[in-house]
């Protein structure tokens, strides 16, 4: 498969657990199963809202969406649901699909260094595809193997 077939325009949320280092010093075992539900409540918030959760980062997760719409959906969903705090970030563009993890410059666009720190707003490439409403298409390569 050439990197064509792999690439699409989609939306990536990321989340994060405030405090989480904290956490896991002051009680190990509730924040286990705080972990634990935190990836249950993200996991069925974003299946929801058609997205994939692709990657785990520890205290958080990275999914993918093929709409703009769907991921900010998701991410409201999983607010309301969540017991812990958990800071998320919205990025929109094109990245490539390799090994089951993504790449490319909307991973790596300081709107994500914006959202790293300050998760609580979409990264200005998500807010303007909501803005516009722009239809997106999502290569079929793209949940291949997810």
């Amino acid at each position: 498969m050439d990197v064509a077939q792999n690439s699409a325009l989609l939306t990536f949320l990321f989340t994060d657990i405030e405090g989480s280092t904290r956490r896991w010093e002051a009680d190990p075992d509730e924040m286990r199963v705080a972990l634990a539900a935190h990836d249950d409540v993200m996991r069925e918030a974003i299946q929801a809202h058609e997205g994939w959760l692709f990657k785990h980062t520890g205290d958080g997760v990275c999914a993918a969406f093929a709409s703009p719409r769907s991921a900010v959906d998701a991410a409201v969903a999983a607010q309301r649901a969540l017991k812990l705090p958990v800071r998320m970030g919205l990025a929109t563009g094109e990245a490539e699909l390799r090994d089951g993890d993504y790449f490319g410059t909307v991973l790596n666009r300081d709107d994500l260094d914006a959202v790293a720190t300050a998760f609580d707003t979409a990264a200005q490439s998500t807010a303007d595809w909501l803005r516009t409403e722009k239809p997106l298409k999502v290569a079929a390569a793209a949940k291949k193997g997810l």
